[in-house]
């Protein structure tokens, strides 16, 4: 300034230019400047750790992997790496896991499937005909005409009735005997040969009390169809609950189909695959149970799907930090 004098050039222009300069970079550094004070924060307050699982009120979530003056970076159960800017981080409303969660002794790995549907060329016209093919025809056969009504109408609750019953009581006129086979409760059963029996008792008694049987009209006949399934890994695949809930979200209503329904009686299982892994490879059998006890035949798929987010993450909650 005093050489300014000197010289004889003025100094107001050259104060105004400093202070310019300076608002300038203050609105250009004005970001980094604020995730600074708040990295500050959260590294000195330890708000959040490495090896954290957060959530933000705008969807984020991840494991913390780094925390920096400016930033922090997680890591999403499909292994992407997102950055939140300190900033955003310490105004937002967060859920913090702080207690590790339990890997499983084994990864669950999400199945799908693609369905066919093969006509067998057997047809019924009367109960004798039809009784007679439920007895031989394979499970796959057995499995269709029970289980296709809930990926036809897995909109409606309740389900309709399987089809035996439904061409029973519409075609031959049979009601009584329609009505006996549509309260049949498919969860009841672990396997599709308890199906078959229950199926054959219920129409053999039927027919040994009204001896009188009847051809339907030509046309009318009981088609007998097969379900033919492709079965498929997706690539998705969970090692502790957090990422279960996570992929469960998402995944396919084929998927939840096959860990559902397919699993437990198609292949012989005693559980839906779900409750297994839970039970087995985590050894949350509480919750395992709670999830069994959830009718398949009284919920649509996206209704189930619903209520095993809600018990997983209900049961999540006792782990999890308000910030």
């Amino acid at each position: 300034m005093i050489l300014f004098e000197i010289w004889k050039i003025p100094t107001t222009p050259f104060i105004l230019f400093i202070i310019l300069g300076c608002a300038i970079a203050f609105f250009a550094l004005r970001e980094n400047i604020s995730n600074f004070i708040a990295g500050f924060e959260i590294i000195n307050g330890e708000i959040i750790k490495k090896g954290d699982y957060i959530k933000l009120e705008s969807g984020e979530e991840g494991t913390v992997v780094n925390i920096t003056w400016r930033h922090i970076e997680i890591k999403s159960f499909d292994e992407k790496t997102l950055i939140i800017p300190n900033s955003r981080l310490i105004k937002a409303k967060l859920e913090i896991l702080r207690k590790p969660l339990k890997k499983a002794k084994e990864p669950f790995r999400f199945y799908t499937r693609l369905n066919a549907k093969e006509l067998t060329g057997l047809k019924a016209r009367n109960l004798t005909e039809l009784l007679k093919y439920i007895k031989e025809m394979p499970d796959s056969v057995i499995f269709y005409h029970t289980h296709d009504f809930i990926e036809e109408y897995h909109y409606l609750i309740p389900q309709p009735s399987n089809d035996f019953a439904l061409w029973i009581g519409n075609i031959l006129g049979y009601e009584a005997l329609a009505e006996k086979l549509s309260t049949i409760d498919i969860f009841e059963f672990s396997n599709i040969g308890e199906i078959r029996k229950r199926l054959s008792d219920i129409i053999e008694e039927y027919i040994i009390n009204n001896p009188s049987d009847k051809d339907c009209e030509e046309g009318e006949e009981f088609h007998f169809i097969k379900s033919v399934s492709v079965i498929m890994p997706t690539p998705y695949i969970a090692h502790d609950l957090r990422e279960f809930v996570q992929i469960l979200k998402f995944i396919s209503p084929n998927s939840l189909f096959f860990h559902i329904y397919e699993a437990k009686l198609r292949v012989g299982k005693i559980s839906n695959d779900f409750s297994l892994w839970l039970s087995e490879s985590l050894g949350e059998k509480k919750l395992a149970e709670a999830i069994m006890s959830i009718d398949p035949y009284m919920h649509t798929i996206e209704g189930i799907r619903s209520q095993i987010i809600y018990l997983i993450e209900s049961h999540l909650e006792a782990e999890v930090t308000v910030g």
